[in-house]
């Protein structure tokens, strides 16, 4: 059975409506065609997989909520605020209507990594992971699991500091690959462009 769409970490979540920063129109736009590609969306057994990401400040982003997958849209409801994440204790304080994703860990160590870079998009795709495992891609290693600090640590060693941002793939979370940049919509485009250059294989 999988376990990617379940939180490994603590989560002390302030349960309350959130003013986003800004408009939000790109975060659905880039989640639905996401979600059309197949990139997000719900395993057989009812686990949901890939999340999105945006951040307006350093302090703070705007996540997908965790179990939201297998929604074919989603409302502001669905989108949580992760205040402070704490790899070392794993947990990670937030607040909205719901719980953030399982991968919100993640996403919080690319930022501090990476803090030009203002969005984060993970994605489920066995061709895409292929690919990038055939063109030598950046990767976490085999052994690091999804939404663990071990794999919050392992990031500092793949992710790309510069704004433009990157891609890269985890062996230890099957079909995992994350891409980053500076803003969803050009983030987005990194995926296309694989998905082209994969098909055109």
């Amino acid at each position: 059975m999988r376990d990617e769409g379940y939180c490994k970490y603590q989560c002390e979540l302030t349960e309350e409506e959130i003013l986003l920063p800004t408009d939000p129109t790109p975060f659905f736009q880039v989640r639905r065609a996401l979600w059309k590609y197949g990139y997000i969306g719900q395993y057989d057994d009812g686990i949901g997989f890939g999340n999105l990401s945006f951040r307006s400040a350093p302090a703070s982003f705007f996540i997908s909520a965790t179990a939201t997958g297998g929604k074919d849209r989603l409302s502001e409801d669905d989108i949580v605020e992760v205040m402070e994440c704490d790899p070392y204790r794993n947990r990670v304080r937030a607040r909205g209507k719901a719980s953030p994703s399982s991968e919100a860990m993640t996403h919080w160590a690319i930022y501090e990594k990476c803090p030009a870079c203002f969005a984060v998009i993970h994605v489920h795709s066995a061709d895409l992971f292929s690919y990038l495992r055939k063109k030598s891609y950046p990767a976490t290693g085999a052994a690091v699991s999804y939404g663990t600090p071990a794999m919050a640590e392992n990031i500092s060693a793949v992710v790309d500091q510069s704004r433009e941002g990157g891609v890269f793939y985890t062996p230890g979370h099957s079909e995992g690959v994350f891409a980053y940049g500076r803003d969803l919509l050009s983030t987005f485009q990194k995926l296309k462009h694989l998905r082209m250059e994969c098909c055109n294989e």
